[in-house]
């Protein structure tokens, strides 16, 4: 806006010029025409302006490296300008920075990082055709998008868990029926009914007859941030494969980190984990979890 007046500044002192050389009717019409230009421009301008509304465009998601832009958009007819400043933050890096927006052309987003861009507008203005006026503009709603890893796995492959696999059985708590049983020798406190009486008459001992069920097998995937990008998002990208790669299997799965959990079956629980995660700094160190009966440490996690 500054230079645009500076430039209509000028083209008015050059007409004051012409006029005072030049001293007839076109030199009058001249500076005439230049000092009641802005206000021509501005009421040419004003049944446009009124009413203009403008919206934020930006992908959902992309991939790590991936095109993203932002972009305002407006149904605002031509020559009019939109200008809106806007705050864009880097959830997982925790830092911000603002930039200008204006109609076609749109701002590019850096997707050299896993992270979450939000983009929060502080404000919109519609200018007149000259770029001399501006009316402020109801500010659209704040959009994001989740820069997310691709599935990547370096090195040799590790062995994973398959659905339907056996597992292990163990005593049933409480007792009751059950399709399996264990005899064992009779403990102080186990249930008379429990007696397998046959075993028991046949052997002068007293026995017990203890169902089994089978031991759930629960695999976890404990993730662990840092605090370089480079290594976080090479930690991202191995948990983006091994949960997908147990996706693929059907095998349900537990993704642990430091504050949180979530019970990933699907890619869109997936998805959803990872804007989780990147909606913050990286997490810290994860500590194992006991009794898992398949488990997976991403990162620097504690035994």
């Amino acid at each position: 806006m500054g230079r645009n007046w500076a430039a209509y500044l000028l083209a008015l002192g050059c007409a004051a010029l012409f006029y005072s050389f030049y001293m007839a009717s076109l030199s009058w019409t001249v500076l005439l025409a230049a000092l009641l230009l802005p206000l021509f421009s501005l009421l040419a301008s004003l049944p446009w302006m009124v009413g203009v509304r403008a919206r934020l465009r930006m992908p959902g998601k992309t991939v790590r490296g991936g095109p993203a832009v932002a972009e305002l958009v407006s149904a605002a007819r031509k020559p009019l300008r939109l200008r809106a400043r806007v705050e864009l933050r880097d959830l997982t890096g925790q830092s911000r920075r603002c930039r200008t927006l204006r109609l076609s052309a749109p701002l590019t987003l850096d997707t050299a990082h896993c992270t979450v861009l939000a983009l929060r507008v502080k404000w919109v203005r519609v200018y007149d055709v000259l770029g001399l006026f501006w009316l402020p503009v109801p500010r659209p709603a704040a959009c994001q998008t989740a820069v997310l890893p691709a599935p990547v796995w370096p090195g040799e492959k590790p062995a994973l868990p398959r659905a339907g696999e056996a597992a292990p059985l163990r005593p049933k708590v409480g007792g009751g029926l059950a399709e399996e049983h264990d005899v064992r020798l009779y403990r102080p406190g186990d249930p008379v009914n429990a007696i397998h009486w046959k075993l028991t008459a046949k052997t002068d001992t007293p026995m017990i007859r203890e169902p089994l069920v089978e031991e759930k097998q629960q695999a976890v995937l404990c993730l662990s941030g840092s605090p370089v990008r480079e290594q976080y998002d090479k930690i991202l990208e191995k948990l983006c494969w091994l949960s997908g790669a147990l996706i693929e299997l059907q095998v349900p799965h537990t993704l642990v980190w430091e504050g949180g959990s979530a019970l990933l079956e699907t890619p869109e629980a997936l998805e959803q984990a990872l804007c989780r995660l990147l909606a913050g700094p990286a997490p810290g160190r994860c500590r194992a979890v006991p009794g898992a009966g398949w488990q997976a440490r991403l990162g620097e996690a504690e035994p």
